[in-house]
């Protein structure tokens, strides 16, 4: 005999719900491809509601508001959300979670509210080009080397709570009222005043700051902090350009700049930074083909938004000679005479200030002078000695840079 439940039609509409209810919950849908966030195409099971939970592995443009609410979740897990072209707001609400593994901008307002929460994982960025408000409950969390990055005014409100290990910049200003805190071993600084009231506290201080910048905390809160910078000649037309951070933030490239006269400044090609780091890096660059024995370099560091440093110019100045071969130099006319020695090379403003040395068969140094610019007799041409009167024989010519020796036989007959 087959059995049959019999449901009331309230409770089976009432189950319909229930199911519905919990499909919906664990609705999910992660990103296939870069591209448009509101393009159902790029997503595996099409553009994320506000109470679903979506995962971004890829590069995906924010052209519309980006809303998240209760049993919504966006995970950040590699990609990036860009929205510097666009003035779209992020928005979350109540138990809405947003966790930043990699770089979101935000071009409009971010708006966290009723329990919403949100984490920047170590070493990433979420930046909001417009201003920041936090309130009724809400949460948020910057582990250790992280940003957050408010380039309107950041607003704390009503029991909003904060766990900032990391780095949080405000170009506005900030408020922090009605109870609202932030605590850890990160840093603040703001461009603008900071206005504490209501049992606010900012990593334990209950005043504000009326004279910016205003920076509380314990971590460092520069941008960039260059520890070293320099450079030097390590071949003939080679400089080796050497800088050293201690920290990093919103850091997308450097760019160095060389000129020849201090006015006309041409750059080198981009060189990744680190993003975020609050660790000590090394970065080192050759730039190439540099023709003159004077070269002014200055450093660029640009930001992911565009927004760039510069550091003071550094003047470089060739100073010594390198490793030159046999066929750098040709001695004429060679037999000669022992009256007059010409020296032919394409390496003639090199040789300005080396040291040249004729020295007879027997070792002996015979003459030994520093070759000036008065010493050129043409553009390729020096003579580095006079008052000559040579015997017959052979001899040698020595010429002496502070990274470099050639010597060449000559002649007389």
């Amino acid at each position: 005999m087959k059995h049959f439940i019999s449901l009331h039609p309230f409770r089976f509409i009432l189950l319909i719900a229930l199911f519905s209810g919990i499909s919906q919950a664990f609705s999910q849908t992660s990103t296939t491809s870069n591209g448009n966030w509101n393009v159902g195409a790029n997503w595996t099971a099409g553009a994320p509601a506000s109470d679903e939970v979506a995962t971004v592995t890829n590069d995906m443009t924010m052209n519309v508001d980006i809303n998240i609410g209760n049993g919504g979740s966006v995970i950040v897990d590699g990609g990036t959300i860009d929205g510097s072209a666009t003035a779209n707001d992020l928005d979350i609400s109540g138990t809405g979670y947003l966790e930043v593994d990699g770089n979101v901008t935000v071009g409009g307002n971010f708006d966290l509210a009723n329990d919403g929460d949100f984490l920047v994982k170590a070493c990433d960025t979420l930046r909001i080009k417009g201003n920041a408000t936090f309130r009724n409950n809400s949460s948020f969390s910057v582990d250790s080397c992280a940003v957050f990055y408010v380039e309107g005014d950041l607003i704390l409100r009503n029991n909003n709570s904060a766990d900032v290990d990391g780095q949080i910049y405000v170009e506005g200003n900030l408020e922090a009222r009605n109870s609202a805190s932030i605590t850890g071993t990160g840093n603040l600084q703001v461009e603008g005043t900071v206005d504490i009231r209501n049992s606010g506290t900012i990593f334990g201080s209950t005043t504000g700051c009326a004279s910016p910048p205003c920076e509380f905390g314990s971590g460092v809160g520069l941008p960039i902090e260059l520890k070293d910078f320099s450079a030097e000649y390590i071949q003939d037309h080679a400089i080796e350009v050497n800088w050293i951070t201690s920290s990093e933030i919103n850091n997308n490239y450097f760019t160095i700049y060389f000129s020849v006269d201090g006015d006309n400044f041409y750059s080198s090609e981009k060189i990744p930074g680190a993003g975020n780091s609050n660790l000590e890096l090394n970065y080192t660059y050759q730039l190439q083909n540099i023709q003159s024995g004077l070269v002014y370099l200055k450093l660029r560091q640009t930001d992911f938004d565009g927004k760039f440093e510069e550091f003071d110019v550094k003047v470089i100045k060739r100073e010594r000679y390198f490793n030159y071969k046999l066929n750098d130099i040709v001695i004429f006319p060679n037999p000669g005479t022992g009256n007059q020695i010409r020296i032919s090379t394409s390496k003639a403003l090199d040789f300005i200030g080396s040291t040249a040395e004729l020295i007879s068969v027997s070792g002996n140094i015979l003459q030994s002078k520093v070759i000036g610019e008065n010493n050129l007799v043409g553009d390729q041409i020096f003579e580095p000695f006079s008052d000559l009167a040579l015997s017959k024989g052979v001899y040698v010519i020595r010429l002496i840079g502070k990274q470099g020796v050639v010597s060449k036989t000559y002649i007389v007959q």
